[in-house]
């Protein structure tokens, strides 16, 4: 889709939330939304179902009630972003751009999101079950409480991360980076350092 009927379209979304005359609910289920930008943007309500986003600018988006179920965000610029209590399953954040984004709550299950910057992500209790992270850098994130079930963080750098309270089940740690990274054994929290 072009940017232009894009910026149409939002104008009408714009107008719909706010019960003007002429506005209509944005619908963009299965569009090709690839290198579009939406800076700025209230895209409340808005059903992204199956869109491709891939390289989309969000900057200062509202994505609040919208759903992202197994869209494709590759490259995407998801960059301080409140995700909260999001659905993500399925969802295809390779390489996306999640510095300083709420995920609290977020369900992420089986999302893709290799090589994904997550610097700084809020992932308080969020579903990451069947994540794959590889390579994914989180450093000073916040998992505290998440669930990492069967996750695949090979490689992924987990420097100064809180994994206290964290489901660890099944999950793959190969080569992770976890210097800093605060760890819970009984009730006791330990800072993992790197060796000499």
């Amino acid at each position: 889709m072009k940017q232009e009927k894009l910026n149409e379209i939002l104008k009408k979304h714009k107008l719909w939330l706010n019960n003007k005359k002429g506005g209509e609910r944005a619908d963009l289920r299965g569009v090709n939304l690839e290198d579009t930008n939406f800076e700025d943007a209230n895209l409340t309500n808005v059903n992204f179902e199956d869109a491709n986003l891939t390289n989309a600018n969000f900057t200062n988006a509202n994505l609040t009630n919208v759903n992202l179920r197994g869209i494709n965000l590759t490259n995407a610029n998801l960059r301080g972003l409140n995700l909260e209590d999001a659905n993500l399953t399925n969802v295809n954040l390779r390489y996306a751009d999640l510095t300083n984004v709420n995920l609290r709550y977020a369900d992420l299950t089986n999302a893709y999101l290799e090589g994904a910057n997550l610097i700084g992500v809020n992932l308080y209790r969020a579903n990451l079950y069947g994540a794959n992270l590889i390579g994914a850098n989180l450093r000073y994130a916040n998992l505290y409480k998440a669930n990492l079930t069967n996750a695949d963080l090979t490689n992924a750098n987990l420097t100064d991360v809180n994994l206290t309270n964290v489901n660890l089940t099944d999950a793959d740690l190969s080569n992770a980076n976890l210097t800093n990274a605060a760890i819970n054994v009984g009730n006791r929290i330990f800072k993992l350092q790197k060796e000499n």
